[in-house]
Formats: structure tokens, C-alpha cells, sequence
């Protein structure tokens, strides 16, 4: 009896399946995380100006919300509007990036979160080496904040969409 090739060449476990390229490596995923880390560069290496008015704009909206003279402290403060729009925008990056790590390995979440934050302490330094921008370790735990709930949110999401699949599967097999 012969075998051929293919046949004894086969991976046989998931590892050797994942470094053979079924899953290790998927460009398209990771494009949005690209284009997150990109905006991100680029909202960093911003003149202050720049982002002053990009988040006053945003800040203006905020005060819309509340009525006149009754918004709270820190959305008057335009420090604080400043420090907050890392909550979003690191909500942004960490959807992004556990999109990507969903296809190329089984622990997203925790790579979403050591990866990411590892992106914000590199932004929070180079801040620390631009002679217009400072580092800020508050703004280090706000990133955080914004991955966790971006990490939290998209393994719910995710496990509610294998859930379905699965049940769709199992109802599938009992039909048959």
C-alpha cells in the first residue's frame, strides 16, 4: 500500500495545522489594527494646536448635551476632555486588534491587552521625547480602561457568535 505525499505530509495536530498556514498568519484581519496604530502615530505627532482644536471641537459637542451652564466639571475642563478621548481611542484600537488576534491565536484577549498597552506605553514615551508634548501616567490607565472594555466587549461578542454557531451546528445534526 502507498501513500502519497500529501498524505504523510499532513499536519496532524492543531499547532503544526496553525504554522502550515491554515491559521497563522492572515494579513487582511490585521488591517484595521494597522490603520488604528497609524491614526494614533499620527493624532501623537499632532502640533498641540492641532489636537487643542480637534478635541475643543469635540468638547463643544459634549457641552451641547447638558444644559446651559450645568455640565460637569470635566467636560468643562479642557485637560480632562483631552484625557478622556484616549478612553475611545484606544477602544478603537483595541476592537481592532482582538479582530486580528481572533484569527491567529486562541487567547485574544489576553494578547489584545498586553499588545495594545504595550502600543500606549511607546505613545506615552515618545510624547516624553517630543519637546510639545508631555508623558502623562493618568493617560496610561485611561488607555488601559479603553482596552479592557474594547477586549471585554469583542470576547462577548465573539463567544456569542460561537455559541450560535454551535447551536445552529447541533440543531443542524439533530434535523439529519
Amino acid at each position: 500500500m502507498e501513500t502519497s505525499l500529501a498524505q504523510t505530509t499532513e499536519p496532524t495536530n492543531t499547532a503544526a495545522a496553525n504554522i502550515a498556514g491554515r491559521r497563522f498568519f492572515r494579513p487582511l484581519p490585521w488591517l484595521p489594527a494597522l490603520l488604528a496604530v497609524a491614526a494614533l502615530l499620527f493624532l501623537t505627532l499632532q502640533p498641540p494646536n492641532d489636537t487643542t482644536r480637534l478635541s475643543g471641537s469635540f468638547q463643544q459637542w459634549l457641552l451641547s448635551l447638558w444644559p446651559k451652564g450645568q455640565a460637569p466639571g470635566w467636560v468643562r475642563d479642557s485637560h480632562w476632555v483631552r484625557s478622556f478621548a484616549h478612553i475611545p481611542e484606544y477602544f478603537i484600537l483595541g476592537c481592532c486588534f482582538f479582530f486580528g488576534f481572533s484569527f491567529s491565536t486562541a487567547k485574544p484577549f489576553v494578547w489584545t491587552v498586553a499588545v495594545c498597552f504595550g502600543i500606549g506605553l511607546l505613545d506615552e514615551g515618545l510624547k516624553a521625547l517630543l519637546p510639545t508634548r508631555e508623558f502623562d501616567p493618568v493617560d496610561l490607565g485611561l488607555d488601559l480602561v479603553g482596552i479592557l472594555v474594547a477586549a471585554g466587549l469583542m470576547a462577548l461578542v465573539f463567544l456569542a457568535i460561537r455559541r450560535r454557531r454551535r447551536a445552529r451546528s447541533s440543531m443542524h445534526r439533530m434535523k439529519t
